[in-house]
């Protein structure tokens, strides 16, 4: 089972993250989850490994949200 779960996507597209802003941390979550998950499972071969890598990637992004400067594509 996984312990991972996607919420469904939105039917409209979803602005860049403002993460700074008024967008929240779920927000950047739902967006990017698909390509961090597809990326760690192509490099790591196994699906339990890449859902481990994609939480260790969020949670160490949700902790650097605070120093977080918009110069650039969040991404």
């Amino acid at each position: 089972m996984s312990l991972l779960r996607r919420r469904p996507p939105t039917p409209e597209k979803a602005p860049e993250p403002n993460v700074a802003g008024a967008l929240d941390f779920a927000t950047v979550y739902d967006r990017y989850f698909s390509a961090v998950y597809g990326y760690c499972l192509s490099q790591l071969g196994e699906p339990e490994t890449a859902e481990d890598a994609v939480s260790q990637t969020f949670l160490k992004a949700l902790a650097a949200l605070p120093a977080y400067r918009e110069t650039g594509r969040f991404r």
